[in-house]
């Protein structure tokens, strides 16, 4: 009996959740013997146990397929990298499985297997898909699902690399809170949390329909270095010729990280620590990335001609932002005369089941040096609501106040 089979059999789906809690979910239960009653839901628990037992083998087998390219990803400390994903999700590919990476990077494969199951779902047909979806250090998480009547019910499973050993194990079930299948290709399902629950999101949402590479070599380029993350240089109307309502502060945040690929050499962890930067070393980290003049940014980040020096705190408890924040996706782009590309871009926020909760054109100015300049943003729909929830505004900064010294 395959894999599958025994999965129906079973009745590992949704019904696995109500075993463990002590039910058996067989409607005509009641009216049996205690006796008889007792020994069916041992036998069904028994049955699931097999083939949940049988789908981790399963993943551990797939893992082992690919043993060379997780080792050589180790080796040559690639595994981590879009290249390195790529490759185990081709393997997996030619598995016949439909596989996307965590981070909605790289364009699914087999996604046409999703497609159809969501388009069965959505007419209350039956049907069934597995999504592999591809995380660091070589492991994924597996998702099994099955469609009857318009919902959806889920087993989660999951696979490591302890050592040089695969090790797969069960992780939860649970049928679909809510399910959505998006204008733009996000398949997004939900897992019911209690009121109160502080742990990690309920909201897993798969890129089904691609995306065209170039969109993604200019997104990871230009836009996701800098994304909505304590920043709003991507939610602002804002050009070279009015910086307006930009925070200087942040994007020297942003900024510093991604021309000297580390962190500020100030604890940031200190809540609401203040520091003077020198004058060179703050407008240097903006103008490798912003054409702008000294004088723009002496005006809006509170420059201090006494000390030469500009005013920077780590933000404090009040202005910490929400988790989860959405992410960047480049959906098309346009070569401009002038040299300069157009990028139009959309904000996936998974957590509020939206794959659009802003939309701007930001433009950037390629330089010969490899590098690049930030040219205007402007925002062409949002959803201000949303957008109130994950963006806190920096505080602005007066002179004087208690510093501390850099690290």
């Amino acid at each position: 009996m395959n894999l599958k089979v025994k999965m129906k059999k079973a009745g590992v789906y949704i019904a696995v959740l109500a075993v463990l809690a002590g039910g058996c979910g067989r409607e005509d239960k009641d009216s049996l013997q205690y006796e008889d009653a007792l020994a069916i839901e041992e036998k069904e628990n028994s049955d699931q146990q097999e083939a949940l037992q049988e789908l981790c083998e399963d993943s551990e087998h797939l893992a082992e397929g690919y043993r060379e390219i997780y080792e050589n990803g180790k080796k040559y400390q690639t595994m981590n990298t879009l290249e390195g994903k790529q490759q185990i999700l081709n393997y997996l590919g030619n598995k016949g499985y439909a596989a996307v990476d965590a981070e909605n990077q790289i364009n699914m494969v087999n996604s046409d297997q999703v497609e159809d199951f969501c388009a069965k779902a959505k007419k209350r047909q039956d049907a069934e898909a597995t999504i592999f979806s591809v995380i660091d250090e070589g492991a994924f998480i597996r998702y099994t699902m099955q469609t009857r009547e318009g919902n959806i019910d889920v087993v989660v499973s999951s696979l490591k690399w302890e050592g040089d050993s695969p090790k797969a194990e069960y992780v939860q079930s649970f049928q679909a809170y809510t399910w959505n299948y998006t204008e733009n290709g996000y398949f997004i399902i939900e897992r019911y949390l209690p009121e109160g629950y502080d742990g990690a999101i309920g909201q897993t949402g798969f890129r089904v329909k691609p995306l065209d590479e170039t969109c993604r070599e200019l997104n990871q380029k230009y836009v996701m270095p800098i994304g909505y993350e304590r920043n709003n240089l991507l939610i602002t109307d804002w050009s070279e010729d009015d910086f307006a309502d930009l925070n200087f502060g942040d994007l020297y945040d942003r900024m510093y990280e991604m021309k000297y690929g580390e962190s500020l050499p100030y604890d940031v962890e200190l809540d609401g620590a203040k520091y003077e930067i020198p004058k060179e070393d703050f407008e240097s980290v903006l103008k490798t990335y912003l054409k702008i003049d000294s004088s723009v940014v002496e005006k809006k980040a509170g420059y201090h001609t006494d000390s030469q020096t500009y005013p920077y705190y780590a933000r404090g408890m009040e202005e910490y932002e929400m988790p989860y924040e959405p992410y960047p996706e480049v959906i098309s782009y346009e070569e401009q005369a002038d040299g300069t590309i157009k990028l139009m871009i959309q904000g996936v926020w998974i957590m509020e089941n939206s794959d659009r909760v802003i939309s701007s054109e930001l433009v950037i100015r390629p330089l010969d040096n490899g590098s690049f300049q930030y040219v205007s943003n402007h925002v062409t729909d949002r959803n201000r609501e949303l957008q109130e929830r994950w963006y806190v505004p920096r505080k602005t900064l007066k002179w004087p106040m208690q510093l501390h010294r850099p690290l």
